[in-house]
């Protein structure tokens, strides 16, 4: 019997020039014109830029949604993202690779330090 998850990670991303090209190109072309980084626009672009991860974990957790909750404060980004569904432990790891690889894309593949911080909390 496998142990049973919830996903919890916090994270810290820093945001490079990239990082924020990306971001702003988000904003664009969803018609919305600010000029600052506010935390509930870089929820939904961070949500919008790992969709097709969340589409993979859809396929076996179909009520699994994944969100985030940010803050941001001197060019990095700090918060969690996390979900209710309990998902099988050997969920984990690929999906934590998932996350990281694509924050690290959003960064350019600079190398600059992008910390998942996994906690993840057993299910009961």
């Amino acid at each position: 019997m496998s142990t049973v998850v919830k996903i919890n990670y916090l994270l810290e991303i820093p945001m490079n020039d990239s990082f924020k090209e990306g971001y702003f190109r988000f904003l664009k072309e969803n018609h919305n014109h600010e000029e600052e980084i506010k935390p509930y626009q870089m929820e939904r672009y961070l949500k919008y830029a790992i969709e097709d991860v969340l589409d993979n974990m859809r396929e076996t957790y179909k009520d699994f949604q994944g969100k985030f909750s940010v803050d941001i404060r001197n060019d990095k980004i700090t918060g969690i993202f996390y979900d209710k569904a309990h998902v099988n432990q050997e969920e984990d790891e690929p999906l934590r690779r998932a996350l990281f690889d694509r924050f690290s894309e959003l960064l350019g593949h600079d190398n600059l330090r992008v910390d998942i911080n996994l906690s993840c909390n057993l299910g009961n």
